[in-house]
């Protein structure tokens, strides 16, 4: 007789009978266990299990899949007798499931007393589906990026393919932390890092088929707000000219200075301080003012501290060599009058103007020389790539050293070879002293607070690297403030076709030295400072701490100051002359 289950039965219907003998007493033999089929993960499966025997009749029939140790069924069962043995069939409807490989399939006929009157026993095959391999690579980011040392930082993972489960998870935020499943972190320190994602994904029909995804992302995380300043550069032109080398050009919002550096080469380039690092400066969208010398520009900007702007610069008025030939037609109609005086003075008066317009076209092709574009000399100049603590005391503090690492880096942007024989120099600032300077190629001929690296030829594209050990020892005057480590410098270099590159090196405080701690601010050490405060000579006063050539913290000492007072008293008066002679 034949007992289904309630499953429901697919087309497909493997039939197999398993026979075992048993004698009176008990099961006497049972034949080897026969193949019942294979089947995928996720199949269905059907087939029947038929025992013969001899002895007492069975009841219940239990059966058991080996692995994984699940009962198929386990219920009643109805055995027919014909002449001296018995027959029973159980029909098996079920889905195939892991693991792959070989499984057991074991039937126990019972008689009513609960003991084993015959066996069956027979073997299937698990197969793995058909999986198609999801993509190795993911695509991930992270908000806010950029973002601040200490603000939290989120990179959603992506979604997992469908028919996939992850099954392990780990983030590597490239700051030398351990690994986490969490995709949130917090940066310790500023810098850049390489974030990077490895999971383990397994198919939902086969936990077997298993596959790693990997993303990787780059973080940009800046000290304080403080590091969003805006930049403008361009060409300088005053009075009808481009401007002197070392014009002043200053940045102002509203009634605050926020921008100072000087010309080279007729271009300026200026870094806006925002409003966190001096009250009164930038938010983006804030109006910002130039002036030249002095004088008002006809230009001004709007801070924006997402991307560098190209604004070109014009003050003051325009010189004027067009006037001069005005006076010529008003001399010439009066000795027009005069007929008798027109045959022998004419001449000789005629060349006089006719000379006039002759000198004026001689000073025009002095300005028509097209220097280098300001941004290729940018890119031609050293660019700061590091700036880090190395050792000593991790606060800038009154009288005790801390050394600190610089690694410029010079690429030649140019078709052509670019000659650096007296390249690269950085003025450190006078509470900084030189420990070493190494360049990749050049010479070191550093002297002083200067370091400076020459007598080298880059090719196109080809890159020089100049690693700056320095020590700063802050003086009393800088508590409370930053401490300059480079005030100033420039870049230079020519190229055979007469190109040249002059741009000045951008100062860098202790505001910029990663691994500094105490919000990069000298303090007072513990105890009674035995170093003498300095005064601070008034001329210094509209000094920026961070932008502009040669601008900086100075720890002058008394006779600093009284140097600086007897130069102010010698320079004003000059350049008091030279723009009243200007004005005439």
């Amino acid at each position: 007789m034949l007992l289904r289950r309630t499953s429901r039965l697919l087309p497909f219907v493997l039939v197999v009978a398993i026979a075992a003998v048993f004698g009176a007493a008990g099961p006497a033999g049972a034949q080897q266990p026969t193949n019942l089929g294979t089947y995928t993960v996720g199949q269905q499966m059907s087939f029947t299990l038929s025992a013969t025997w001899s002895g007492q009749t069975a009841v219940t029939v239990q059966v058991v899949e080996t692995p994984p140790g699940r009962t198929l069924y386990n219920g009643p069962v109805s055995a027919t007798f014909t002449g001296s043995t018995y027959n029973a069939q159980v029909q098996i409807n079920a889905q195939a499931v892991e693991p792959v490989g070989q499984h057991t399939i074991q039937a126990t006929l019972r008689n009513s007393s609960g003991q084993t009157v015959a066996t069956a026993t027979g073997l299937i095959t698990v197969q793995a589906p058909s999986i198609q391999p999801p993509p190795s690579t993911v695509s991930i980011s992270c908000t806010p990026n950029p973002a601040q040392v200490g603000q939290n930082v989120n990179c959603p993972p992506p979604p997992v393919p469908s028919g996939f489960t992850s099954v392990s998870v780990s983030w590597n935020f490239g700051d030398g932390t351990s690994p986490s499943p969490s995709p949130s972190h917090t940066y310790s320190n500023p810098g850049t890092f390489n974030v990077s994602l490895t999971r383990s994904i397994c198919s939902t029909t086969n936990t077997s088929a298993c596959f790693t995804q990997t993303g990787q992302t780059q973080m940009l995380v800046h000290q304080r707000p403080d590091s969003f300043f805006a930049i403008f550069s361009g060409t300088v032109t005053l009075n009808g000219v481009r401007a002197p080398e070392g014009t002043i050009v200053q940045a102002t919002i509203g009634a605050t200075t926020c921008g100072q550096t000087a010309t080279v080469g007729g271009n300026y380039q200026i870094e806006v301080l925002p409003a966190s690092s001096r009250t009164g400066c930038g938010v983006n969208g804030a109006l910002v003012r130039f002036t030249v010398d002095g004088r008002p520009a006809d230009q001004a900007g709007t801070f924006d501290s997402t991307q560098a702007q190209r604004l070109d610069l014009t003050a003051g008025q325009a010189s004027t060599p067009t006037p001069t030939p005005s006076p010529s037609p008003t001399a010439t109609p009066s000795p027009s009058p005069s007929p008798t005086a027109t045959p022998s003075p004419s001449p000789t008066a005629t060349p006089s103007p006719t000379a006039s317009p002759t000198a004026s076209p001689s000073p025009s092709p002095t300005p028509a020389r097209t220097p280098i574009p300001q941004d290729v000399q940018a890119r031609a100049a050293a660019q700061l790539q590091t700036a880090e603590y190395v050792s000593g005391p991790t606060t800038p503090t009154v009288g005790q050293t801390t050394r600190v690492r610089l690694v410029y880096t010079i690429t030649n942007p140019l078709n052509e070879p670019v000659d650096y024989s007296n390249t690269f120099v950085a003025e450190l600032g006078p509470n900084a002293t030189i420990v070493s300077v190494t360049p990749t190629v050049g010479a070191n001929a550093s002297s002083g607070r200067n370091a400076i690296v020459g007598g080298f030829v880059l090719a196109p594209g080809e890159t020089q690297t100049i690693t700056i050990l320095a020590d700063i020892t802050p003086s009393a005057n800088l508590v409370g403030g930053p401490v300059a480590v480079v005030t100033g410098g420039r870049t230079t270099g020519v190229t055979a076709s007469g190109l040249s590159i002059n741009v000045p090196l951008q100062p860098v405080d202790s505001t910029r030295i990663n691994g500094l701690q105490g919000g990069f601010v000298v303090t007072a050490p513990v105890g009674p400072v035995t170093q003498p405060v300095r005064t601070v000579a008034p001329a210094q006063s509209g000094v920026l701490p961070r932008t502009g050539a040669g601008t900086g913290d100075h720890g002058n000492s008394l006779p600093l100051a009284v140097a600086a007072a007897t130069a102010a008293a010698v320079i004003l008066p000059l350049l008091a002359f030279r723009r009243a002679r200007r004005g005439r």
